[in-house]
């Protein structure tokens, strides 16, 4: 699926397939990869024990935690007038673990916007502020139970 999909026609037309029931929303030439693989730090608090830890470091006495996540898919669609980013998963077997993944991936995705929209702010010394780009995740299960 990584290859096929890979193709953005293809990953435009499962979209359009199952979000859409068919209507030609989506339009490939607005899409655009983006890095899947984002990493972010938190602090370590006693409900982080069960993630996955990259790394970790002590700063101003408060022990830090580096998240990385990697998605099967991230797309930026960026069509004039309509900016979203879409991320898929695809799935061969049922995982009741994966809406907690979806909820990580795009906690990720909206912390490392909002550290990207301070450091601008801060170098630009702007008030103006433009929204946070929605993250639309789909999840397809290619297994063959139920």
């Amino acid at each position: 699926m990584q290859e096929y999909l890979a193709d953005h026609e293809r990953f435009a037309d499962l979209i359009n397939g199952t979000v859409f029931a068919g209507k030609q929303i989506i339009e490939a030439q607005y899409l655009k990869e983006v890095q899947r693989k984002k990493r972010v730090s938190v602090a370590d608090t006693a409900d982080l024990v069960n993630l996955q830890k990259k790394n970790s470091s002590s700063q101003n006495g408060t022990k830090r935690i580096y998240l990385e996540r990697e998605r099967d898919f991230l797309r930026l669609y960026d069509k004039p007038g309509c900016r979203f980013l879409i991320a898929c998963e695809v799935e061969s077997s049922a995982d009741y673990e994966m809406p907690v993944r979806c909820l990580t991936y795009d906690g990720v995705e909206y912390t490392n916007q909002l550290k990207a929209r301070k450091q601008k702010d801060d170098s630009e010394k702007t008030h103006e502020r433009q929204p946070l780009i929605l993250v639309f995740h789909l999840v397809v299960y290619l297994g063959e139970k139920r």
